[in-house]
């Protein structure tokens, strides 16, 4: 059985151990897996045990127990040591003696009442004929099978190195010795530096249910036969009910006792077995997961709003808005205190110099409150772009002692719909006039082009009787309610278009007035000139003008005016 790693949640209660346990242990350390008094393994699994962290499944996602059934996965190749960096590790495939073929691992973490931080890790085997060593290995980056018989990340200054040799025999007493990995400052290899070994503490035991059990880590085993599985097991001996003596492992190391403040950011383990606790040893066989100790998912939406106005002090054509959702996905606890830097890319990934940066603490975010396992904020934010729509990444980074969690996400925001609009209006007026002696028929014309939509158009407005052909930028008019809204003019029809526009500040309206004389006489009982006017508009973004608005207006100039009708006698 197993459970969604999000329903793990942190808990800071503690529970009273037996006396047979060091006086702080979170869960009960007697070389089984069953609740006996305190919380065992069985109790992890049914609601995580108030653990802060739980081993997780790859290839499920389920926190728990992981299984490693043969032939899945055994160590490959000279270059898989302890001693070598992950890149050099290799595996596939295969058998390995039936003493250090593991078939389950797990591994938790929990803060007892001292606020240290304990790993507790366990896992059993095939058959028991023979001593058992272990590794357990806690990396910071995400190590683990690459599909491709190599290992994914490598090897982080601070990553947790655990070896645990058990004897067989009665009253054995189990050797654990625990390392850090930092790279050219060993002392152990170049690579390893010892940070305890249970030989050199001749006060305490390193077997979990001494009296005189160690602080720093300890390990047991089932030395009988009758301790009952809570997870599908067979021995070699085609027990499945049970464990066979010496075949379930379990310990701890108090990871603060150890370490200090100085804290990674765990996020994988894994469980190897080993031909000896040299750390030169063989490897043989492996099972590894997630370990989110310390994890952060971050998701967005985001939306082209509007074009950038002049007010906007950009030299960028729209505005985005973007709501980020920050999830806690680990199951540790991040402080209000906790660094954390949200850095939205505002649609240009190779450009850092526009990037919206927010470097604050997790408690700026989420009013003031730290941010617990599975629980999640958001914040929300615009940026400037010239594309529409953009693609838009963001990423979270939440600092966790001397390590980070960082997620990024990224989506394509959705476009701003752009409504181009253009309206053309000519009056005209006619009249006679005397020139060099002589009458002539002259007309004045008004030509008023308006961009009524909300992108700028650039316009042409022809006129062949009066050889008029002439181009202009239009920019999208101010919304008005009343004529006091409008900088300039009155309010017309819900648009300032006197005043400059909001874009570049350029003309809402084109505006052409002149005379001409026509060449033509005129018709009808009051005497008309006609002609026609058009308008052609491009928004300024269809630089291959694809979308052509066009309008046109025809102009009739009386001479004549409307003769009243006669009156009755």
């Amino acid at each position: 059985m197993r459970f969604n790693k999000l329903a793990i949640m942190c808990c800071a209660a503690c529970f009273t151990a037996a006396s047979a346990f060091a006086a702080d242990d979170q869960l009960e350390l007697d070389g089984n897996v069953k609740n006996n008094g305190m919380n065992d393994w069985e109790q992890v699994l049914i609601d995580g045990a108030g653990a802060i962290a739980v081993s997780v499944d790859r290839e499920t996602g389920m926190a728990g127990v992981i299984p490693d059934l043969p032939p899945k996965t055994i160590f490959w190749k000279g270059g898989s040591k302890d001693t070598n960096d992950v890149t050099e590790w290799w595996y596939k495939d295969g058998a390995v003696p039936d003493k250090d073929d593991i078939r389950n691992g797990i591994a938790a973490a929990y803060r007892d009442s001292n606020d240290d931080l304990v790993f507790y890790f366990g896992a059993d085997r095939y058959a028991n004929n023979g001593d058992a060593i272990f590794g357990f290995w806690f990396f910071q980056a995400d190590v683990g099978p690459n599909g491709s018989n190599q290992f994914t990340g490598q090897h982080t200054n601070g990553d947790l190195f655990i070896v645990m040799e058990y004897p067989q025999g009665t009253n054995a007493e189990p050797f654990v010795q625990v390392m850090e990995w930092l790279e050219g400052g060993g002392d152990v290899s170049d690579n390893l530096k010892l940070l305890y070994n249970s030989e050199n503490d001749a006060m305490h035991s390193a077997k979990c249910d001494a009296m005189d059990v160690a602080a720093e880590a300890c390990a047991i085993t089932n030395e009988d036969d009758s301790q009952m599985t809570i997870w599908d097991y067979m021995a070699k001996d085609g027990s499945t009910a049970t464990y066979p003596h010496e075949s379930f492992f379990e310990g701890r190391v108090n990871v603060s006792e150890i370490l200090g403040d100085n804290i990674p950011c765990f996020s994988s383990f894994l469980i190897e077995t080993r031909s000896s606790r040299s750390e030169t040893a063989q490897l043989k066989d492996f099972i590894g997961g997630e370990f989110p100790l310390c994890s952060i998912m971050v998701t967005k939406t985001c939306k082209v709003e509007r074009l950038a106005l002049s007010s906007d002090n950009t030299t960028k054509t729209y505005v985005a808005s973007f709501e980020a959702t920050v999830t806690n996905d680990g199951s540790g606890a991040y402080d209000a205190d906790f660094p954390l830097m949200l850095v939205d890319d505002a649609g240009t990934p190779m450009d850092l110099t526009d990037d919206v940066v927010i470097d604050q603490t997790v408690g700026y975010f989420n009013g003031g409150q730290g941010l617990p396992g599975g629980e999640s904020f958001t914040y929300s934010g615009t940026f400037f772009t010239d594309d529409n729509p953009p693609m838009n990444t963001i990423e979270a980074t939440v600092d966790f002692g001397s390590s980070t969690a960082t997620d990024e996400y990224t989506i394509e925001c959705s476009s701003l719909d752009l409504n181009p609009a253009i309206d053309l209006t000519k009056v005209c007026t006619s009249e006679l006039v005397e020139d060099g002696g002589e009458v002539i028929l002259s007309v004045d014309y008004d030509i008023v082009s308006c961009n009524l939509g909300d992108v700028p158009l650039d316009a042409t407005i022809t006129d062949a009787t009066v050889d008029l052909l002439a181009s202009y930028t239009l920019d999208i008019a101010q919304a008005c309610e009343l004529d006091t809204d409008c900088a300039v003019g009155s309010c017309d029809n819900g648009l300032c278009l006197e005043a400059p526009g909001l874009v570049n500040g350029d003309p809402v309206c084109a505006i052409i007035s002149d005379t001409y004389r026509p060449s033509t006489l005129p018709t009808g009982n009051r005497l008309n000139s006609q002609n026609t006017v058009t308008v052609s508009a491009y928004s300024i973004f269809d630089v291959d003008e694809i979308e052509e608005l066009t309008d046109e207006v025809t102009a009739t100039c009386p001479l004549c005016p409307i003769q009243p009708e006669p009156q009755p006698e």
